[in-house]
């Protein structure tokens, strides 16, 4: 902690668990982001719905940013019951991996993604990407991999960018302290 703090950042104490906090919270909000994709929505409906919500980046983009490849590989380690999105799939095996080969879900350019017009998704649709993102963090709450709901929304401010005006995904849905000191 005193290292951390010597760096200018906040450390958050997490159990040593494939994905920590961070990843284990996006990874289900970028497959389910995906998988909306699947069912008929443009990539930039969705991140510009979920930049609206608050998010610096949209799912799409940040999946881009990943790397096509990786989210997927980290994508079956880290959701035991993930279904890999077609969409995924698909670009994956025409070589469009993201930012790291030009192409993915957007064209990229001087490292930033070319973005085509488009109109925001509807909000159910938005609403449940911000729901399982939610869920996502409430779960490593509930396996103890952070030790209070203050923690995890801490961490997901400052670890994502989670929209800071919402005081977290936990906080938003009234969840203020973990299960075992209630």
């Amino acid at each position: 902690r005193c290292f951390v703090g010597q760096i200018n950042k906040l450390p958050l104490v997490v159990k040593s668990v494939p994905g920590f906090l961070v990843n284990a919270a996006l990874t289900p909000y970028m497959l389910e982001a995906m998988h909306l994709v699947d069912q008929g929505h443009s990539p930039v409906g969705i991140d510009k719905a979920m930049q609206a919500y608050g998010m610096p980046v949209g799912p799409i983009e940040l999946v881009d940013m990943v790397g096509l490849d990786v989210a997927m590989a980290v994508g079956q380690e880290l959701v035991a019951d993930a279904i890999t999105p077609h969409c995924l799939e698909e670009k994956i095996k025409a070589n469009k991996l993201g930012r790291k080969s030009g192409e993915g879900f957007y064209q990229w350019k001087g490292g930033k993604a070319v973005k085509p017009k488009g109109e925001m998704i509807a909000a159910d649709s938005a609403q449940k990407l911000a729901d399982t993102l939610a869920s996502a963090a409430k779960r490593q709450l509930d396996q103890g991999v952070v030790a209070d709901a203050d923690l995890v929304d801490a961490g997901m401010i400052f670890g994502t960018g989670y929209a800071p005006f919402t005081g977290g995904p936990l906080f938003k849905r009234g969840i203020q302290i973990s299960p075992t000191k209630a």
